[in-house]
């Protein structure tokens, strides 16, 4: 058995064993708890004592052999009532006498031996066939892992695809913003480059002709000699020269003086100087001689106010402008403002206070015409501002210095 009996003689609980050997003994054991007032019963026997059935249930006949064995005066209840009615392993149990354990240990071992032999090879072949179909299940979860592993490597794939195509399209994206923008750059580069080319190409053709006139092909004539505003102030400066002499005060340079331009002299940008920008202006400012300027009146004020070019404001400010350029020029430069009279404007020619000659050209004749004609009456010995490529070009063919109406409308604004 398994119960181990204690030093008083109880048992540590009933085993299976035990409940199998006291099973059948326990008869008038039963029946005296039957028999007894329920008051006297512990509550755990109530249960007991009630069961009317054959064949105790194992909790309550585990229940039973419990409180029996733990109740001693349970137990000598039960003996005065059973009496005579108990049997040998029945009152060895309840009534303990010596060697009491003994009898109850034979009574097991005999109910041990009288159990008919369990054939276990069914219940060996059930767990066989369990234990097979288990490993049947693993090696198929073992397959589906391997599957679902190939899935997600192929889905990892997938994905780092579809992330390297995002990142080229953000590359492909990239390389288009740049292939615009050079592509800006380029067209930049290339509209700077037709311009220097242009204004080289001035350069070049005005160097050709200066060259043809000056072996005498071509006849220089005298700029300015013929204008009577720039003659005048000629005739002030050297009168004001004489009187410097007369007081004894160093006069003015030769060089100084608004003679008439000499046959050698070139109307030719210095090295280093456009005919776009302002830094052309003040060459002329600073020219020794002085120098017949004709003005593309309506191209200037176009480059001043696109959307005010042909009022009178406009017009006006570019006068006060060039009355301006008078003032600081070092020689007496003649001025001449051509309007295309097309566009409006006052017919008649007028002078103004400045020394600023303004003129319309006739309904017949654009401006254009009529510069060119007037550069051809000077023979060529002139500067023209316009932005206009295709008149700078008629009078570069006259031989006249073409300078850009923006390096005019720059230098005014600076």
């Amino acid at each position: 058995m398994r119960n181990r009996i204690s030093q008083d003689g109880a048992m540590s609980g009933p085993s299976k064993e035990l409940m199998a050997a006291l099973r059948p003994h326990l008869g008038p054991v039963r029946h005296a708890l039957h028999g007894m007032d329920p008051n006297e019963l512990p509550p755990g026997l109530r249960k007991v004592a009630a069961y009317a059935g054959g064949r105790l249930p194992p909790p309550l006949l585990k229940r039973l052999i419990t409180e029996l064995d733990g109740n001693e005066w349970l137990r000598g209840k039960v003996g005065e009532e059973a009496g005579d009615h108990l049997d040998e392993v029945a009152a060895a149990f309840i009534l303990r006498a010596e060697g009491w354990w003994m009898v109850i240990a034979g009574a097991a071992a005999a109910a041990t031996a009288a159990e008919p032999a369990v054939d276990l090879r069914p219940e060996v072949e059930r767990l066989e066939a369990k234990l097979g179909e288990a490993k049947r299940r693993i090696a198929e979860l073992r397959s589906e892992k391997r599957a679902a592993n190939d899935a997600l490597k192929s889905a990892r794939k997938g994905l780092k695809a579809q992330a390297d195509h995002v990142e080229a399209l953000h590359v492909v994206d990239a390389l288009r913003r740049e292939i615009a923008e050079l592509e800006v750059a380029l067209e930049t580069e290339r509209n700077e480059r037709a311009g220097a080319e242009q204004r080289l190409d001035d350069v070049k053709r005005r160097r050709q002709k200066r060259a043809v006139r000056s072996s005498g092909q071509g006849k220089a004539r005298a700029v300015g000699m013929r204008d009577p505003v720039a003659t005048a102030r000629r005739l002030d400066l050297q009168a004001a020269a004489l009187a410097a002499a007369v007081r004894g005060e160093p006069g003015a340079a030769e060089a100084d003086l608004p003679t008439a331009v000499r046959d050698s002299w070139e109307l030719v940008l210095p090295a280093g100087i456009a005919p776009d920008g302002p830094e052309a202006v003040e060459w002329l400012v600073g020219v020794a001689a002085a120098v017949p300027v004709i003005v593309d009146g309506y191209n200037l004020t176009y480059l001043m106010n696109p959307d005010r070019f042909t009022t009178p404001e406009t017009r006006k400010q570019l006068v006060a402008d060039l009355e301006r350029f008078l003032r600081h020029a070092r020689s007496a430069h003649r001025i001449v403002l051509v309007f295309d009279s097309s566009e409006g404007g006052e017919p008649e020619p007028s002078l103004t206070a400045g020394g600023v000659e303004v003129f319309f050209a006739t309904t017949a004749d654009t401006a254009d015409d009529e510069i060119v004609e007037r550069v051809r009456s000077l023979g060529g010995r002139a500067v023209v501002f316009t932005n206009d490529r295709e008149l700078r070009e008629r009078v570069d063919e006259e031989g006249a210095l073409a300078l850009w109406g923006s390096a005019f409308v720059h230098w005014a604004a600076a």
